[in-house]
């Protein structure tokens, strides 16, 4: 873990291979180095092929590298691999062949072969070839576990229980800490009887997990006390719940990651086997000629004044011009120096008020720290100082003005640290405060204004209570305002610096606090605002002598690390993050012990000086005589650090603070310290012989609300050739490294809602704009119309289990019960089928739980439609509303008294929506349309139907929507006129259309007081309407065929991404199934899912028995038709497809968004349960799991798509 780079692992066996070849007289001359390198880089490009499922690509890539390199396995074996998904077996066996001729011991070589033999029918053959490739690679626990899985496969229920025990057994002999082995093995323990060694692998198990969460320690218990007992039903039914509550533990997880998913056909190979060690980039370029040299006064002369002695520095694009400016904090205020082409310019922004909240002559400000705290485009600065922090906004004129002194509430302590970012993911920037005797978090509550909000946060972790717990001995995850101590904070020992970022790799803000008593703790992300003490389970931080703390990718794993620096005495520590699963605190390179000796260190900077694609660091502080008060480490890029004193000037032995950027904007980065109270600029002469690249984020700033402006808690991701790194967003600009490289790739992106974006060929000078795209939507119906399969529209919209709504509260649970029309000239039969495709195309995952289609004839004046409106549960059944006489609204306007009667008169790409954005998607200003439905006098039934769409409103802006007080959603209300003529709401919620191209039946029978029959339907959401009928005294149920079909045939795989496009300026979001993009998209959910493959019987019925899958899958069903009678002579035909089922987001405020598990269920009270419910355990459910959710998907491949998989061209 700690060398990791573009190219992973290490290079095996070259001299033995090159050996034998020697032996068998191969005459063969070794491949130049040229040629290795060219054959890296048709490897690159075949991985991404893959990817990306191009697999013609990718086997025409493989094809150069073999025959680039002949003698190295990789070629031959993953265009083997490629062959094999497209179906060409006999190709595919040649290749393979060769292969395990190159490396006959070679154990993912043969686990491909296995496969290509698999496919070819040959499953005992399969089955012996893992056998042999496990005898020669023992060790390897990929290659084991798919052993047994085709063991269980081939063998089914004659496989004896000790066979797979002993296979376990093995497995936790060479990795003893796998969690996900040692659950099966329990499990398989308790079915055989053996209680002693159950109870004890289960307490071993709890060893593992500690401290054990408080659900799984119930079903622990149960476990336990059943094998105790003697109870074997009970205590294999107690296992079996534990075990389905473990699949969303991160370190179950991690420990099944780690055995792959042998439900699918096996990975590429990564590596060459016979490469020169040379050619592995695991170090970083030598250093260019390169140095700091002091940049002398002249720089602040006329700027500063000679007497004023400065607190504290930061650099900041105070003004928007690109180029980064210096604020400082002083006596008389905040003084920014603007950094002019031609120079530099001071502008003084005073303080605002002198009493003792606020800062003025006499305190000392300790932290300045930048940030756009009103989501504007611009940014501002907090000030912290020895109390309350205050906000000061950006004037837009180069000052800034106080905005908000923040009240800490009745314990205000005294100020120790405070960061920013988005720290609950809901598009601005928080603020987050560490002092004495407490944190302290505030939530951005609306434009610029943070309010206190710790108490429910779960920031309540007391120094002497037991983690995970606050003192009151509440878990943290469920802490309320009710359970906070008596003086409205829990004690805490007097905490230091934080570091904050997605440190388990699982998409959503952690962090890390210092506190005095060296008890730190790591907080971990539960979403929705909420965290948990998770310090035992991630390990490593508790180190008595850190006092700061610094994040970073130092070996570009893709994981940020943690750099921890104490006193004079104390030095510092690297802990290396384990791959998301915890820190390693052992291998502190031995550079540190030098580089922070004698150094009491007050600022720590990570940056990369020399370009070389590797994070530096730089550390200010008060060092002991004789040596200076800033030290400059070097990262060699392998795992070891040197210290580069030669680099610097002379410099005093105290640095109160350094900041590093791009000051004069030549591509490599400067140095600013504070050193006596002054500022002293460093200039990097040379470091821009490298590579470079900056990156900026923009959000968009109106009708998104998704991501605060800059992308703060973003991370970047860079492929240049060989060569990866990692970086976490702290700025308005990102400086990327990259080595001896003119430029990058790729650059990906993934925002801080988790929206991934990927830039290829970037300029050196980067701008990358927020998309305007859906991310959760629900999965898509294509249907065959005669000659291609078309969108329709969206499915199952009304579920949305574990999402939040726009008061905070979370969603309803009810499965979807969902029916929508399918118009005849949209399906066709095709070979006497009919035939749908439900994709799901965005961040979900789809639990599906019934599909039906019916068939309804009618005559061909009549046309039928099914309410399609969003409505809260219970959810209708089925009912056909037929028309026959439509009729247009005499006039129709808008808010604006806009005629939008012609927008109105059909359902075509013309949509109604002229209204003002506002800040987050989904909710805009107030809008309305006033339809005059004319003289209906003596009209008994009156029907209103409006075809439309709307654009959701995301979980994360439904929990900034409950945060805010200056803005609430409306949904949809009609008004009509009263007697003397003014507006009277008649029907206060009409339901809206759920998802594109939905329809909404609204009945407005006896809703007209007086003889004025205007409507106006009024809401803030974003609503587009395309058409508007109504009705009068429609027949109450007029004539209809209606044909119920189950599906015939149910088939499920992965089939990718069709392109996504607009058809109008106000239209919706919908996609061409004929164009296709193979490349994942999205971060997947980690768990089991359905295998792919018949899936038909899970369709049949609403029974808890669905078909789980995700992002880029699809579900192909096909109904018999061959027995359905032709309509009627002067009748149609449409359908209407019936699902049921759930949805659940992959947004970052969504519940459990990481993970498939927990399983719904339908009857269950709320999502996500907790233990007093519990997904149904009986025979047929528990055959059911066994059976088809056996494909683990782990969130890995996507992490690592860039890292491993190359530059993806």
């Amino acid at each position: 873990m700690r060398m990791v780079n573009g190219i992973t692992g290490v290079f095996m066996a070259a001299w033995i291979t090159m050996a034998a070849c020697l032996l068998a007289g191969c005459g063969e001359s070794a491949p130049s180095r040229d040629v290795w390198e060219e054959a890296l880089s048709a490897k690159h490009t075949g991985l991404a092929y893959l990817y990306r499922n191009d697999l013609e690509g990718a086997a025409g890539s493989f094809e150069s590298v073999a025959r680039l390199v002949p003698r190295e396995p990789l070629g031959h074996a993953n265009r083997a691999l490629a062959l094999l998904k497209l179906q060409d077996y006999e190709q595919a066996a040649a290749s393979v062949d060769r292969a395990v001729d190159l490396a006959p011991e070679d154990g993912e070589v043969l686990s491909i072969k296995s496969d290509i033999v698999a496919a070819r029918g040959d499953r005992e053959a399969a089955l012996g070839l893992l056998a042999h490739a496990v005898g020669h690679n023992a060790s390897d626990v990929v290659l084991r576990y798919k052993y047994l899985t085709e063991m269980r496969r081939l063998r089914g229920p004659d496989l004896q229980e000790e066979d797979a025990l002993e296979e376990l057994q093995a497995m936790l002999e060479h990795e003893p800490e796998n969690l996900a082995v040692l659950v099966e093995l329990n499990e398989i323990l308790v079915r055989l009887g053996r209680s002693r060694e159950a109870s004890a692998g289960y307490r071993r198990m709890a060893g593992l997990l500690e401290p054990v969460p408080e659900d799984l320690q119930t079903w622990l218990d149960r476990t336990l006390d059943a094998l105790n007992r003697g109870d074997g039903a009970e205590a294999e039914s107690s296992a079996g719940i534990l075990g389905n509550l473990l699949v969303v533990d991160p370190a179950y997880r991690a420990s099944r990651d780690r055995l792959g998913d042998p439900s699918q056909q096996s990975p590429p190979l990564y590596d060459f086997r016979t490469a020169p060690t040379e050619l592995a980039e695991v170090a970083a370029d030598s250093l260019v000629d390169m140095r700091f040299v002091d940049a002398g006064d002249e720089w602040m002369e006329g700027n500063l004044s000679e007497e004023e002695q400065w607190t504290d520095l930061v650099l900041a694009d105070a003004d928007g011009d690109g180029r980064p400016d210096l604020a400082l904090a002083g006596r008389l205020g905040l003084t920014v120096l603007r950094n002019r082409v031609d120079g530099w310019e001071a502008v003084l922004s005073p303080w605002s008020g002198m009493d003792d909240s606020i800062p003025g002559p006499g305190d000392t400000v300790f932290q300045l720290i930048p940030g756009d705290f009103d989501n504007d485009g611009d940014i501002d600065i907090l000030v912290a100082g020895p109390s309350s922090p205050q906000v000061y906004r950006n004037e837009g004129d180069g000052t800034f003005g106080l905005a908000q002194t923040l009240d800490p509430g009745e314990s205000p302590g005294l100020f120790s640290a405070v960061s920013r970012a988005d720290f609950d993911h809901d598009g601005d920037l928080d603020i987050l405060e560490s002092n004495m005797g407490s944190l302290r978090f505030y939530r951005h509550t609306e434009d610029g204004v943070f309010e206190e909000g710790t108490s429910a946060t779960g920031f309540l972790e007391s120094a002497s209570g037991a983690p995970g717990r606050n003192a009151e001995g509440v878990t943290a995850d469920v802490v309320t305002a009710d359970v906070v101590a008596a003086d409205g904070i829990a004690a805490l020992p007097p905490a230091q610096p934080l570091a904050w970022g997605d440190f388990d790799l699982d998409g959503a803000v952690d962090v890390v606090v210092l506190f005095d008593d060296g008890a730190h703790r790591f907080y971990r992300n539960l979403r929705q605002g909420r965290w948990v003490d998770w310090t035992e389970r991630f390990g490593g931080i508790r180190w008595g002598g850190a006092k700061l703390v610094a994040a970073a990718d130092f070996n570009n794993d893709g994981a940020l690390d943690l750099f921890m620096a104490g006193t004079a005495s104390e030095g510092c520590r690297l802990l290396w993050n384990d791959n998301g699963y915890r820190f390693d605190r052992e291998d502190t390179p031995p550079a540190f012990g030098a580089a922070c000796d004698g150094l009491d260190v007050a600022a720590i900077r990570p940056f990369d000086f020399d370009n070389d694609g590797f994070i530096d660091l730089v550390l200010a502080g008060t060092s002991v005589p004789d040596r200076p008060g800033l030290r400059l480490i070097r990262n060699l890029g392998n795992g070891e650090f040197e210290e580069r004193a030669n680099l610097l000037p002379g410099l005093p032995a105290n640095v109160e603070d350094v900041e590093a950027g791009d000051l004069d904007d030549d591509g490599d980065l400067d140095l600013v310290l504070l050193t006596e109270g002054r500022p002293l600029l460093l200039r990097n002469d040379g470091g821009n012989a490298n590579g470079w690249l900056k990156v900026q984020l923009a959000a968009a700033l109106e009708g998104s609300g998704k991501n605060n402006f800059y992308g703060i808690g973003s991370t970047i991701e860079v492929n240049a050739g060989s060569h990866y790194q990692s970086l976490h967003v702290d700025a308005a600009v990102t400086h990327v490294g990259l080595g001896s490289r003119e430029k990058a790739d790729v650059i990906r992106v993934v925002w801080s809602n988790g929206v991934p974006q990927n830039r290829i060929d970037p300029e050196s000078l980067t701008l990358i704009i927020e998309p305007q795209r859906l991310k959760g939507s629900c999965p898509s119906l294509y249907t065959w119309n005669g000659d291609r399969f078309v969108f329709v529209t969206h499915l199952m919209t009304r579920s949305a289990i574990g999402a939040l709504t726009e008061t905070g509260a979370p969603a309803w649970p009810d499965a979807a019960n969902d029916f929508v029309k399918i118009r005849g000239d949209q399906l066709r039969m095709l070979d006497g089928e009919f035939e749908v495709r439900v994709v799901e195309e965005l961040w979900d995952a789809v639990y599906m739980d019934k599909m039906e289609l019916l068939v309804v004839d009618h005559p061909a004046e009549t046309d039928i439609f099914v309410d399609e409106k969003y409505l809260p549960p219970p959810y209708p059944d089925l009912e056909i509303h037929t028309v026959t006489d439509p009729r247009l609204p005499v006039a129709a306007r808008d808010h604006h008294g806009n005629d939008i009667l012609p927008a109105l008169a059909a359902r075509d790409s013309l949509y109604v929506g002229d209204y003002e954005l506002g800040d987050f998607q989904g909710v805009p200003e107030m809008h309305s349309i006033t339809l005059d439905l004319g003289d209906l006098k003596g009209a008994d039934r009156i029907h209103l139907y409006l075809c439309g769409w709307i654009m959701p409103i995301e979980p994360s802006s439904n929990l900034a929507l409950s945060q805010r007080r200056n803005v609430a959603v409306v949904p949809p209300y009609l008004e009509v006129p009263d007697a003397d003529g003014q507006w009277q709401t008649t029907i206060p919620y009409t339901g809206f259309p759920s998802g594109e191209h939905k329809t909404v039946f609204i009945d407005l029978t006896d809703r007209f007081p007086a003889e004025d029959y205007r409507v106006r339907l009024t809401t803030n959401l974003e609503l587009y309407w395309s058409e508007a009928f109504y009705t009068v005294d429609e027949p109450v149920r007029a004539e209809t065929r209606i044909t119920r079909l189950s599906p015939d045939t149910a088939d499920l795989h992965y089939r990718g991404y069709s392109r996504e496009y607009r058809t109008a300026p106000y239209g919706p979001f919908i996609r061409d199934y004929q164009v296709l993009s193979g490349e994942p998209q999205w971060l997947p959910f980690a768990g089991y899912r359905t295998r792919y493959g018949d899936v038909t019987p899970l369709l049949q019925a609403s029974d808890n028995r669905y078909v789980i899958y995700s992002s880029g899958e699809e579900i192909k069903v096909t109904f018999d038709a061959a027995d359905l009678p032709e309509p009627p002579p002067g009748w149609t035909r449409d359908f209407v497809l019936h699902t049921d089922g759930w949805l659940k987001e992959g947004d970052l405020n969504t519940a459990t968004a990481a993970t498939i598990e927990p399983l719904p269920f339908h009857g269950m009270a709320g999502y996500p349960y907790g233990p007093e419910s519990r997904y149904p355990d009986d025979a047929e459910l528990r055959a059911y799991q066994s059976a088809y959710n056996t494909r683990w998907v782990s969130q890995e491949y996507f992490r690592n798509a860039l890292r491993l998989h190359g530059p993806g061209r």
